[in-house]
């Protein structure tokens, strides 16, 4: 699913940079909201971040960078290679958002973001699980929720969703509102479920591939 994913996306664009947004899943680090300007070492080289954007974001959001947080960190680690794979001369601006990311940094960020959101040579993705720990049918209700939000830019509902990164996609979604006239496409949805076929699956998780373009 990912790899369909990226290939439809370094069909259609050749980015200078990626900023990808995550969930601080485990809370690692100092802070609600953190940077890393280190490279990544991936099986396809190295990938090598943007200092500029990542200072433009320290200093918008007054946080100092905070790389302990990224250890272990599934939800950009997972990507990353992904990423040098299907963009090589690419850089990455990697930003985890906590569940307790305060206010004024997410709206800091969210100006930033609506800007960087209408650069054509940047690529703004967001990784984020959709519905845990239920089973498939349970899963399917909650998603049909979460693609009604989406597709609509209904920053309103986002924290009725079932889903692992709430605060990064409500930065994403007013961003995009903000901007206006964007086109809104779910290109799959699946679970874990039906990936491994096991209909009896209790511990479920969704997934969803979306683009957003003006």
């Amino acid at each position: 699913m990912m790899v369909r994913f990226f290939e439809m996306l370094r069909a259609e664009s050749s980015p200078d940079t990626i900023i990808l947004l995550g969930p601080n899943h485990f809370h690692h680090g100092r802070g609600n909201i953190s940077l890393s300007s280190l490279p990544w070492k991936t099986p396809f080289g190295v990938m090598e971040t943007d200092p500029s954007i990542t200072q433009q974001i320290e200093a918008a959001t007054r946080l100092s960078e905070d790389t302990e947080a990224y250890t272990g960190e599934h939800s950009v680690g997972i990507l990353i290679p992904l990423l040098k794979y299907y963009f090589p001369r690419s850089r990455v601006v990697p930003i985890l958002v906590d569940v307790n990311a305060k206010e004024p940094q997410l709206k800091a960020l969210h100006a930033l973001l609506t800007g960087y959101l209408s650069n054509p040579k940047l690529l703004v993705l967001l990784s984020m699980d959709f519905s845990h720990n239920s089973i498939s049918s349970v899963a399917d209700s909650r998603d049909e929720l979460a693609e009604q939000v989406i597709s609509t830019l209904n920053v309103e509902k986002v924290d009725e969703l079932h889903v692992d990164c709430h605060k990064g996609l409500w930065l994403l979604l007013s961003s995009l509102r903000d901007l206006g006239n964007i086109k809104v496409n779910v290109t799959e949805h699946t679970n874990s479920s039906r990936i491994t076929n096991h209909p009896n699956q209790t511990n479920v998780t969704s997934y969803f591939a979306v683009t957003f373009r003006f």
